[in-house]
């Protein structure tokens, strides 16, 4: 089997190498810190809730909880498919299907949130994209002015500005975005 990736962070698909899946997701997890890493920083000043679309097998929560001790970490997937200690404390958990609970937990928190980092979906980006049109639309109200969104797709119909890239985004996409305000 055989993942793809990117020549650079480009919206286009057709640029797009045949890779082993372990090359794949060597640069996929290198992406991802090196996004994570970089949003920290941008909202390190700023008070609100951190958002994490996707908690998986809780790589990136994990990740998240170790860089920002004792913010607010509100995590959302289907159900609980990690380790009980890479998961949130269960008043922190958002589970279920996203079209029902992220507009809910947007009027609850409405521009409460300083971070939101979305990794969502399947191995079929192009698929997926009904799915990201929808969070983007629902994350513009949760958003703090000057919150940063990183995602593994593309927010396209998002009204925020888009980050320059990171030099690790050359080898598998992600893209980074803030709202203004």
């Amino acid at each position: 089997m055989f993942g793809i990736r990117s020549g650079g962070a480009t919206d286009r698909i057709e640029s797009w190498e045949i890779v082993s899946r372990l090359e794949d997701l060597t640069h996929r997890f290198l992406t991802q810190r090196a996004a994570l890493d970089r949003a920290v920083e941008l909202i390190e000043p700023m008070a609100g809730i951190v958002v994490e679309l996707g908690l998986g097998k809780g790589r990136t929560f994990d990740h998240l909880r170790e860089r920002l001790p004792g913010r607010e970490i509100h995590v959302f997937d289907r159900e609980l498919s990690c380790e009980p200690e890479y998961a949130p404390a269960e008043e922190f958990r958002v589970f279920g299907e996203i079209i029902e609970t992220l507009p809910a937990f947007r009027r609850r928190f409405a521009g409460q949130a300083v971070l939101v980092h979305s990794d969502l979906g399947t191995r079929h980006r192009g698929q997926d994209m009904p799915l990201v049109e929808f969070v983007a639309e629902n994350l513009d109200g949760l958003l703090a002015p000057g919150a940063v969104v990183a995602s593994d797709r593309p927010m396209v119909n998002a009204p925020w500005v888009r980050l320059p890239e990171l030099r690790e985004m050359e080898n598998f996409p992600y893209y980074m975005y803030r709202k203004q305000g």
